[in-house]
C-alpha cells in the first residue's frame, strides 16, 4: 500500500566531532516502502560513503535487496534460538552491496512478546558491542515501519539517534494517514532536541490526484516534498533478483532519483538556517561563549557542525 517508514544517518567525520555513542548526525525516514530504504543504502555506498542499514521492522525484509535476495538472521531471532545475546557483530550483522553493513532487529515470535521493546533491546545490544566505535560509518539508516505507535517503534527518533526524519509516502488514503501519525510523533518531541522532518519522498503509486493530495498534506504540515520516486517496472525487475536499481544499472532514471535524494540528506545546514534551528530550541547558553549546555539541543548541534568561532549567534 505504500504505507510511510524511517531513516538514520550521516557523520561527517571531517569535522572531528566526537558525538556520543550511538548518536551520528542522523536522518530517519519512515514508511513501509522497505526497498526504498535499501536504494537509498546502495546510493551512499555508490558515492564512497561507508553505511550501515538497521531495519527496525519485525517483517526483517529491509536489507534484503543489499544481500542478493538472501534473508538476514534478525537480531532478535538468535537471541531466541541461541537462547544468548551475540558476542560479536559478525553474529548479527553481514556486509552487502558496496559494503553496506546490513543488520535487521526482527521481532518476536507472531501473537508473544512486543516488537518495540525488542527494537530496544536490540540498540541496547548494539551499544554493548560499540557498533559505531567499531565500524566508524559515515551514514546510518534506521529503516522504521510507517505505524509509529509504540514507543519502542519510535526509538530512532526519540532517543537521539537521529536528527532528520524523512518521511516517505505515497497518495493513499492510508499512507497519508500514516504519514500524518509520524508527523505529530515527531512533533511530540520537538521540545526535546529530537530528531526533527527534514522533508517528504513522494513513492508514486498513480492513484487519482496522487500529487495534489500530497501536495496538499505537504502545505497542511509545513513539511516539503524533498524527492519523487516514479512508479517503475525497473524497480520489481532489480528486486526479483535481489537487487537495487542502483547495483543493477548506475545510469537509470530511478538511481538518478535515490543519487539526489542522498545528496540532499548530506548537505549541511546553511548559515541562513541557524536562525530557525536557534530559535526553535530554547537553547540555556552563556551569553558570553554562547556555548550550550545541552549538547543534545539542535542548537549545539549546528555548533558542533560549525563552530561558534565562525558564527553570529541568536539571542538565547
Amino acid at each position: 500500500m505504500g504505507i510511510p517508514s524511517c531513516v538514520v544517518g550521516t557523520l561527517d567525520r571531517s569535522e572531528k566531532i566526537s558525538p556520543a555513542p550511538l548518536t551520528p548526525f542522523g536522518i530517519v525516514a519512515c514508511g513501509a516502502v522497505y526497498w526504498a530504504f535499501a536504494f537509498l543504502a546502495a546510493a551512499f555506498a555508490a558515492m564512497g560513503k561507508k553505511v550501515i542499514q538497521i531495519g527496525c521492522d519485525p517483517k526483517a525484509d529491509s536489507t534484503i535487496n543489499l544481500l542478493g535476495g538472501e534473508p538476514l538472521r534478525p537480531v532478535m531471532n538468535y537471541m531466541r534460538e541461541e537462547d544468548e545475546e551475540p558476542e560479536k557483530l559478525s553474529d548479527i550483522a553481514k556486509e552487502g552491496y558496496g559494503g553496506v553493513l546490513c543488520i535487521e532487529t526482527g521481532g518476536p515470535t507472531p501473537g508473544l512478546g512486543c516488537a518495540g521493546r525488542g527494537i530496544i533491546a536490540t540498540f541496547q545490544l548494539l551499544e554493548d558491542l560499540r557498533l559505531f566505535e567499531t565500524y566508524k560509518p559515515d551514514v546510518v539508516l534506521y529503516d522504521v515501519l510507517g505505524d509509529v505507535v509504540c514507543g519502542g517503534f519510535a526509538a530512532p527518533i526519540r532517543e537521539g539517534y537521529a536528527e532528520k526524519v524523512l518521511i516517505v509516502t505515497s497518495g493513499e488514503k492510508m499512507a497519508l494517514y500514516a504519514a500524518n501519525n509520524i508527523s505529530s510523533a515527531v512533533r511530540n518531541f520537538e521540545d526535546r532536541s529530537y530528531a526533527r522532518v527534514f522533508g517528504i519522498v513522494l513513492n508514486h503509486r498513480n492513484v487519482e490526484n496522487e500529487v495534489q493530495k500530497v501536495q496538499a498534506f505537504s502545505k497542511e504540515s509545513g513539511i516539503p516534498i524533498v524527492g519523487e520516486i516514479p512508479r517503475s517496472d525497473e524497480i520489481i525487475r532489480y528486486e526479483d533478483q535481489g537487487q537495487t536499481v542502483i547495483e543493477g544499472n548506475l545510469e537509470s532514471e530511478i538511481s538518478g532519483r535515490f543519487y539526489d535524494l542522498a545528496k540532499k540528506l548530506l548537505e549541511k545546514p546553511r548559515s541562513t538556517d541557524y536562525g530557525k534551528c536557534f530559535s526553535a530550541t530554547k537553547c540555556r547558553c552563556s551569553t558570553a561563549t554562547r556555548r550550550c549546555s545541552k549538547l543534545t539541543n539542535a542548537a549545539c548541534l549546528f555548533f558542533r557542525h560549525h563552530g561558534a568561532a565562525r558564527k553570529t549567534w541568536g539571542t538565547a
